[in-house]
């Protein structure tokens, strides 16, 4: 009879393990982005580009990624 009362509860505690790593995990993946881009260089980089050109070199790419993927 005990461990019918337990059950439920560590079935809880385990989705709220679960919940903490996927929550720290998305926290380091924010600081080590942060940490990144906070880098002279790579601002440099980045400072350097233009976003219009990216996307406008990658649309097309996409496009025929799907188009190909209906077929």
């Amino acid at each position: 009879m005990a461990i019918d009362k337990i059950s439920p509860m560590t079935q809880d505690r385990q989705v709220d393990k679960e919940f903490l790593y996927v929550a720290g995990g998305v926290a380091l993946g924010i600081f080590a982005a942060g940490m990144v881009l906070s880098s002279p260089t790579i601002r440099r980089v980045f400072g350097k580009t233009d976003l219009e050109s990216i996307v406008s070199t990658v649309v097309p790419d996409i496009e025929k990624y799907f188009r190909l993927r209906s077929m």
